[in-house]
C-alpha cells in the first residue's frame, strides 16, 4: 500500500473515531464501512469499532461477516489483534442472530434508495449523478425519455432485490416492479412519436427552448471552503471547555462535532455550539454573497444547508444533540 493511501486510511479512521466519541454513531459507522470499501485496513480497531456499532444497530448479519473477516486476518497475521476478543464477539452476534426471526434477518439491511447512492464511495455517487443528469437533459426531447430510463432502471433493480429479500419487503418490491415496468412500457411506446416530432424545425425550436428552462432559476449552494472550516474550528477552540472540534460538509448537510470537558453543562454546551455554527456562517459570508449572522438568526448560510450538531466528552457521555433544516429558524436540541 502506498504512503498516500496509508495516510488517507488513517485520516478516515481518525475521523470516524472522533464522530463516534462525539455521539454521532450513525455517521461514524458510515465512515468505518467506507474505510472497508475503499481500503484493506490493517488495524484491529478498524474492525472492532464497526462490528460493535453494527451489533448495536441490530445489523447482525453484517457484523458477523466483518467479525469473521477480522478473525481470518488475525489468523493469517495480516492484522494484529486478540483472537479471543473477536471469537467472543462472534459468539455474541451469533446468539443474537439466532434469536432474531428469519424474516427480520432478511429485511434488516434492505435500503430503498437512489441507485448509485447506496454506496458511500464518492466516485460512485459522482458517476451516478452524471448519468442521472444526462437523462434529465433528455427532457428537451420528451419527458418520456427520462421516465422510461428511471422506470426501467428501478424496475430491474427491485426485481433483482426480490430474489434476495423475504417478508414484507418482497411484496412491496414486487408491487413496485410491476408499476415501474408498466410505466416503462407506456413511456417507450410514446417515444417514437415524440422523437419524430422534433425533426420538424418549428417543433425542434420549441423543444430546445423548453429544454433550456432546466438551466434557469437554479440556486447554487454557497461554497464552504477548507479555510472557512479551519477558522471556525480555531475560534471555537478558544472556549476553555472545548478539547477538540470538527466540521464535515456532506452535500447540503453540515455536521458540527464538539469534544467537551465532561463537566460542561448542557446550557453551556448550547452556547458553545451556537458560537461554532455562527463562526462558520460568518466566515463564509465574507467570501460569498450571503447575509452574515445577526443577533436574531444564524445567518443565510443555513438557508441552503441543514445542520447536525453533537457534543460529547471523552468518557463517551453525550451532552447534547441537535438538528436544523433549512426551513427551521433555530437548532432543535434533544
Amino acid at each position: 500500500m502506498s504512503d498516500q493511501k496509508i495516510i488517507e486510511q488513517y485520516k478516515l479512521l481518525k475521523t470516524a473515531k472522533k464522530l463516534e466519541t462525539m455521539g454521532n454513531a450513525h455517521r461514524a459507522l458510515e465512515l468505518y464501512l467506507e474505510l472497508h470499501e475503499k481500503y484493506e485496513p490493517n488495524t484491529s480497531d478498524a474492525y472492532e469499532r464497526p462490528i460493535i456499532l453494527l451489533e448495536r444497530f441490530k445489523r447482525y448479519t453484517e457484523a458477523l461477516k466483518l467479525c469473521e473477516e477480522a478473525i481470518e486476518e488475525i489468523k493469517n497475521d495480516r492484522i494484529s489483534g486478540t483472537l479471543d476478543k473477536f471469537e467472543k464477539l462472534k459468539q455474541s452476534i451469533q446468539s443474537k442472530l439466532e434469536d432474531t426471526p428469519i424474516e427480520n434477518q432478511a429485511e434488516e439491511h434492505y435500503v430503498f434508495g437512489l441507485i448509485g447512492f447506496r454506496s458511500h464511495i464518492l466516485y460512485k455517487q459522482v458517476i451516478a449523478s452524471v448519468v442521472y443528469l444526462f437523462f434529465l437533459l433528455t427532457f428537451y426531447i420528451s419527458p418520456f425519455a427520462p421516465l422510461a430510463f428511471f422506470s426501467l432502471t428501478y424496475g430491474f433493480t427491485y426485481f433483482i432485490d426480490i430474489l434476495q429479500t423475504k417478508g414484507k419487503h418482497k411484496l412491496i418490491l414486487t408491487f413496485l416492479s410491476m408499476i415501474l415496468f408498466t410505466i416503462a412500457v407506456f413511456s417507450l411506446l410514446q417515444l417514437p412519436s415524440a422523437i419524430q416530432s422534433i425533426i420538424e424545425p418549428e417543433n425542434n425550436k420549441e423543444a430546445l427552448d423548453n429544454g433550456a428552462d432546466i438551466f434557469m432559476e437554479k440556486d447554487e449552494l454557497p461554497e464552504i471552503k477548507n479555510k472557512h472550516i479551519r477558522d471556525a474550528v480555531t475560534i471555537v477552540k478558544n472556549e476553555i471547555e472545548v478539547k477538540d472540534a470538527l466540521i464535515i460538509v456532506n452535500g447540503s448537510e453540515v455536521t458540527f462535532g464538539l469534544l467537551l470537558d465532561p463537566n460542561t453543562p448542557a446550557e453551556r454546551a448550547e452556547k458553545i455550539t451556537d458560537t461554532f455554527v455562527r463562526a462558520l456562517a460568518h466566515r463564509v459570508s465574507q467570501d460569498e454573497p450571503i447575509t452574515a449572522p445577526t443577533e436574531n438568526n444564524l445567518g443565510a448560510l443555513y438557508d441552503y444547508y441543514s445542520i447536525v450538531v453533537s457534543a460529547g466528552s471523552d468518557n463517551d457521555q453525550i451532552i447534547l444533540k441537535g438538528t436544523k433544516t433549512i426551513n427551521d429558524s433555530e437548532i432543535n436540541y434533544r
